[in-house]
């Protein structure tokens, strides 16, 4: 078995491919940039692509061209899924990517449509209120990217007024990440759920934590869209109240997916054994555990 992951030149890559690499899985990356510790970590088992977000096109031209070289493709970035959903299901190559349906996908990307969503199925999302304190995110980004936590109401009401940008109350609370691996007909075939304790960018410090209420509301959204693989989707439980509110849902491998399959739930190995239709027994979680990342400058 040969697997293709994306983002082969970032940390979140390479703290997983150890990983995965003692699972007798063949690895190769893939990505828009390249640099020497990638090249000397892959060999040449690493390919440098065009960018799915700005030559959508000949990113797609690129996989076809070496689809031979690998027999599932778990693409990482947001531009990377929404591009890949829109293949034709009788494609070659759609057939080796593990992505969800272009709708799903859409709504996850989009925050507006996810709003929409939200309120038709009655799923609890931050709102925007009289709370002083808010959130200011772009209906389309991936993760903290170009997101402000302001409680200056002239600086708020630009972006209220504003198609492209989101508005919400700032939740203070404790935020969870949960994992999920589902079969893209509405079920839910395990999850694991991680507080993260400390990030930047992506978690370097998380501790599994497996609260039922948290994965209950995750796996009833994934089971209502539909997504197939990998998921992950970010709930914050409010101090005081401890009601939960969704954040976002990413279809698709999670920046922590290291952190859950140290914890006791390997997304890759579930996704495997769905294709392969072998039996999935419910794992046991190292509940309580926690879990660290660390990087190191190299030459």
């Amino acid at each position: 078995m040969r697997i293709m992951l994306s983002g082969a030149c970032g940390p979140i890559f390479h703290s997983y491919f150890n990983y995965i690499k003692n699972l007798n899985i063949e690895v190769l990356g893939v990505d828009i940039r390249e640099n020497q510790f990638t090249r000397n970590l892959l060999g040449n088992n690493f390919l440098l692509s065009p960018s799915a977000e700005k030559e959508p096109d000949l990113y797609v031209n690129f996989l076809i061209n070496n689809i031979n070289k690998f027999d599932l493709f778990f693409p990482y970035s947001d531009e990377e899924i929404l591009v890949l959903s829109k293949l034709s299901n009788n494609s070659a190559l759609r057939k080796k990517v593990i992505v969800s349906s272009e709708k799903s996908i859409q709504i996850c990307n989009d925050k507006k449509l996810f709003q929409n969503f939200s309120i038709e199925n009655n799923i609890p999302l931050p709102a925007d209120s009289k709370v002083k304190e808010k959130i200011i995110k772009p209906l389309v980004g991936r993760g903290g990217r170009n997101i402000f936590r302001v409680n200056d109401e002239k600086m708020i009401n630009p972006f209220r007024n504003s198609d492209d940008w989101l508005v919400c109350d700032y939740i203070d609370g404790d935020e969870y990440s949960v994992d999920s691996v589902s079969d893209g007909k509405g079920k839910v075939i395990d999850s694991i759920a991680r507080l993260r304790i400390v990030t930047k960018g992506v978690s370097i410090e998380s501790k599994i934590h497996m609260n039922n209420k948290v994965i209950k509301l995750a796996e009833s959204i994934i089971s209502k869209l539909s997504l197939f693989g990998p998921t992950n989707v970010q709930i914050i439980e409010e101090k005081g109240t401890k009601n939960l509110y969704v954040i976002e849902v990413n279809p698709r491998l999670s920046g922590g997916a290291i952190f859950s399959a140290l914890g006791g739930m390997d997304m890759i190995k579930l996704t495997l054994n769905l294709l392969n239709n072998k039996k999935n027994d419910i794992s046991i979680k190292n509940d309580g555990e926690y879990y660290y990342r660390y990087w190191s400058n190299t030459t």
